[in-house]
């Protein structure tokens, strides 16, 4: 197993919680702005992914080769180009696209509810 994706495993939880509180954004209205916004965040959400593996191989060097002289800013941005890469070109995004929109369809709806009025207020 590639250890280097410890990196990106660790950053999950914060990257869930950011796609959740986008969902408080998620469009009123229009199928196509929903769409899309839910397109954005999912590549958003990988982008974020790929920034946590590529960090984590620049500060343990999981992947430097003998020899070689590593320049920290492709480092990372290699792992991040990569995972975009790998969403966009194995076709994975036509299964988590309608996830995406899903989870921000639901999740919109509960950050529009009312809190409910505290007992004995009336």
């Amino acid at each position: 197993m590639i250890r280097v994706i410890w990196g990106g495993v660790i950053l999950a939880p914060f990257i869930g919680f950011a796609a959740g509180f986008a969902s408080a954004l998620f469009p009123a209205q229009g199928r196509i702005r929903k769409a899309l916004f839910s397109l954005v965040s999912l590549y958003v959400a990988a982008a974020m992914f790929g920034l946590g593996m590529g960090v984590y191989d620049l500060v343990t060097g999981q992947n430097s080769g003998d020899g070689w002289r590593r320049i920290p800013t492709a480092v990372v941005l290699q792992a991040a180009m990569a995972t975009l890469g790998g969403l966009t070109f194995t076709g994975y995004f036509l299964m988590l696209w309608p996830l995406s929109y899903a989870n921000h369809s639901m999740l919109s709806r509960v950050w529009k509810q009312e809190d409910p009025a505290p007992e004995g207020a009336g």
